[in-house]
């Protein structure tokens, strides 16, 4: 029983600065274009460097 006291305020406390960190990150922008940055990685174009090669390729 007395690990309660010492669990229950604990909790409280991480979950709290979930959601904190949470409304900080939705404030700032984080997440208001979740489809471009998914479709960038996806799509992105090929491009040459200096020796015609493809980036990523030896």
């Amino acid at each position: 029983m007395e690990v309660l006291f010492i669990l229950l305020p604990a909790t409280l406390l991480i979950a709290s600065m979930f959601v904190g960190l949470f409304v900080f990150s939705v404030s700032k922008g984080q997440f208001e274009e979740v489809e471009s940055s998914g479709s960038r990685a996806i799509f992105e174009d090929k491009k040459q460097n200096s020796e015609g090669k493809e980036h990523g390729t030896k």
